[in-house]
């Protein structure tokens, strides 16, 4: 089955998801994890994605990771 993250990852560029994957496996190592987020703060997350890439005038994606230890 294919989430939404799936379709994501496939539509970014072979150097984004390379650098999404070696992001991804370091932060594991590190003992972190998807943060939880409201959906108050996931809002302004994708506001703050919208803004930058009106900026930038590229897609931007955030993502948000939390220490699993505490």
């Amino acid at each position: 089955m294919m989430t939404d993250n799936d379709r994501f990852t496939d539509e970014l560029p072979s150097n984004c998801r390379s650098q999404m994957d070696a992001m991804e496996h370091a932060v594991r190592a590190e003992d972190f994890h998807v943060a939880g987020l409201s959906d108050e703060t996931c809002r302004k997350v994708q506001e703050l994605e919208g803004r930058l890439s009106q900026d930038l005038g590229r897609r931007i994606s955030l993502v948000a990771y939390e220490d699993s230890r505490r």
